[in-house]
């Protein structure tokens, strides 16, 4: 019970620490790149970095299944066997719609195509980390100190190459490279995993067969922030369209510090059913944990709001930026609130159905919303058309969970 605990709790700490280096450290390298690079130039590559975040939902659709696979099998012969064939599976299942997609934004963004190109690497070498696996063994450790170390060497290289808006293309480069380097390096550590002659149709159709019930919820779920950006853009400025990627990536730091709890309990509640004597869960406490912790984070970003501007954008500015930041601000507390009631009661029960479902409603009621902005029904408002559906939804999984989270409506109806 009391290593259970321990267990649990240095891997959520880690992990913790591991958001501020993966997700978090673009923005806090944003104090940086907003006064030495164009604001326009940055929208791009906000705009660009969306596009591939959106495709790589569809590139990792097998990590919820194989998360599975690795929490729970021992066996040293059936792990080489599963990375070996969901490496090989991922390359064959991504490779023509990346070509689509790298073709799109060709035609779509020419004068960029290089950048388009650059930005493609850490997608294109993804497949080979298996970052799910250090998350499934609970090697957080091991996560937390290879960032750290390509951390340090992304921030000196900048510093010395990338000193003006002259110097994009090469900030670009050395921010690519890095983020490659992070997926080799894993590849490296589990190159001893991965061997072709273990190539297995049976294992490959396993994987595949098992990870499609995943597929419509990995395209639509969390797809909101990228989406959103990439819908503005239609509406507004490059330059309008880099400020909010800012805020909503300060907002998406600020949530994933909370969420990305659940890729600690979610592989040990997953070992946990499969194994007897464990210590129970409680997923009532854990859920109130969320939220307050939520509503605290959201409420002290808004009252730092002051630091966070100029920190974050220095000297550029949109019109009520306050009142859009604090409503954006409540994407905190719906997404963590959402994320939790997702895997520890959706996924558990295995209703994958009900919650794809409520994500592609999710990104129909955002469709909505945009067509009646184009049609000159409303106005364009980013901050609410961006929490809006969230509310909804999430009203939604309240009324049908109400049973889980109060058992006494069990009994009384």
């Amino acid at each position: 019970m009391k290593l259970f605990k321990t267990k649990t709790n240095s891997n959520l700490f880690t992990n913790v620490l591991n958001q501020v280096l993966g997700i978090g450290f673009p923005i806090l390298i944003q104090f940086y790149t907003i006064r030495h690079f164009n604001i326009s130039d940055l929208g791009y590559l906000s705009l660009l970095n969306s596009y591939w975040t959106i495709f790589t939902l569809g590139l990792s659709f097998f990590n919820f299944y194989l998360l599975k696979v690795f929490a729970s099998k021992k066996d040293e012969n059936d792990v080489k066997s599963y990375l070996t064939n969901a490496t090989v599976l991922m390359y064959t299942f991504n490779l023509i719609p990346f070509m689509v997609l790298l073709g799109y934004l060709y035609f779509t963004y020419p004068a960029i195509f290089k950048i388009t190109l650059l930005t493609s690497l850490p997608v294109i070498t993804a497949p080979l980390s298996f970052e799910i696996y250090f998350q499934a063994i609970l090697r957080n450790s091991y996560i937390l100190f290879r960032r750290i170390v390509v951390r340090v060497l992304f921030v000196l290289l900048m510093f010395c190459f990338a000193r003006s808006s002259d110097d994009f293309i090469v900030y670009v480069y050395i921010f690519c490279l890095s983020s490659t380097l992070e997926n080799l390096i894993n590849l490296f550590v589990i190159n001893k995993y991965i061997s072709f002659r273990l190539v297995n149709i049976k294992i490959i159709r396993d994987v595949l067969k098992n990870s499609l019930s995943y597929l419509p919820f990995n395209l639509t779920y969390n797809l909101m922030p990228n989406l959103a950006i990439i819908g503005a853009s239609a509406f507004i400025s490059i330059e309008q369209v880099s400020i909010y990627s800012i805020l909503i990536r300060i907002i998406n730091l600020a949530t994933s510090f909370i969420t990305s709890a659940v890729m600690v309990l979610y592989p040990i509640k997953i070992s946990q059913r499969q194994s007897e004597g464990q210590a129970a869960f409680n997923d009532r406490k854990y859920l109130k944990n969320t939220i307050l912790v939520a509503l605290g984070v959201a409420g002290a970003m808004i009252a730092t709001h002051k630091i966070i501007f100029f920190f974050f954008l220095e000297k550029h500015r949109i019109d009520d930026m306050l009142l859009q930041f604090a409503v954006l601000s409540a994407f905190i507390v719906f997404h963590s609130t959402y994320n939790y009631l997702t895997f520890n009661y959706y996924f558990i029960k295995n209703r994958l159905f009900f919650i794809s479902t409520a994500n592609v409603l999710l990104l129909v009621l955002y469709g909505i919303e945009l067509l009646l902005v184009k049609l000159n029904i409303m106005s364009f408002n980013f901050s609410l058309i961006y929490i809006i559906p969230y509310l909804i939804i999430l009203t939604m999984l309240f009324i049908d969970l109400k049973s889980d989270l109060y058992p006494r409506f069990k009994t009384n109806n």
